[in-house]
């Protein structure tokens, strides 16, 4: 019996060591997705920054807003405020300079 304690306790450890070892490798390879969240807040901290730097006037829809990541599915990395508005689900002038502390977009 001593001698069949040694293999069974290896072969578990090595199966949790396989385990372990798929788990890191499904989280390199694409597995975790949080990183589209954090796109999404840090081009509407920027639209909003656009926005309220033009005391919510109205010409601030249309403004270029410059990304580090292709946020509009364009190449380039720039995007207007509406775009990014839309792309968060703002689609409305009005909601969109609401969400960034507007009390009337202009």
């Amino acid at each position: 019996m001593k001698g069949l304690e040694l293999p069974v306790n290896m072969l578990v450890i090595i199966i949790i060591g396989i385990i372990v070892l798929l788990a890191l490798v499904a989280l390199f390879l694409g597995g975790y997705t949080g990183v589209g969240v954090i796109d999404a807040a840090g081009a509407k901290g920027k639209a909003c920054g656009v926005i309220v730097n033009s005391q919510c006037n109205s010409n601030a829809f249309d403004k270029a807003v410059f990304l580090t990541a292709k946020f509009c599915g364009r190449d380039s990395p720039d995007c207007t405020v509406s775009e990014i508005c839309n792309r968060i689900g703002l689609p409305g002038q009005d909601d969109c300079y609401k969400s960034c502390g507007c009390l009337i977009g202009k």
